[in-house]
């Protein structure tokens, strides 16, 4: 079953930290887990504890919003060693990974026009999970929408601050 989501950001980053906080408690109202990273007093090295939480989710969730730092780095290195299926939603056509195999796809975010990635998201979350139950097929259609709360809220959060 697909219950765990491990959601990433980059230190320093308030939208994305807060979206992330955001989806955590959404989730959860549906029996869905959001495992966040566990970084305690602005370590720059990824702790057993984050390690743990990659390992148990089903998929990562990475919101790549402003300068990546090394933690952000090395907790994405990791879940591509465990070969989990990772979604990098990005805000700039940057690259930091030099390799992406089938399970680590990169999303640029267009914040004035986020159907399309949505749809490319859905597209990958499939792919990843198609050999699934029915009950599972339910997980991922939700694990699809969660996501797509998260890109509303980031979508939100950039134009609402275009706007002040």
């Amino acid at each position: 079953m697909m219950r765990k989501v491990f959601i990433t950001y980059n230190p320093g980053s308030v939208m994305a930290e807060q979206t992330a906080y955001r989806m955590q408690t959404l989730a959860h109202l549906y029996g869905f887990e959001v495992l966040l990273p566990y970084r305690p007093h602005g370590s720059n090295q990824i702790g057993n504890e984050t390690k743990r939480r990659i390992e148990e989710a089903q998929f990562v969730l990475a919101f790549d919003l402003g300068r990546s730092r090394n933690i952000f780095k090395q907790e994405l290195k990791y879940a591509q060693s465990l070969q989990k299926p990772v979604i990098l939603l990005k805000d700039k056509q940057r690259s930091f990974l030099s390799r992406h195999p089938s399970y680590f796809q990169e999303f640029y975010i267009d914040y004035y026009n986020t159907d399309e990635t949505l749809h490319k998201i859905a597209r990958f979350i499939d792919e990843q999970f198609k050999e699934k139950e029915k009950e599972e097929k339910k997980d991922q259609a939700f694990a699809t929408a969660l996501v797509g709360i998260g890109l509303g809220l980031l979508a939100y959060w950039f134009l609402s601050a275009k706007q002040k």
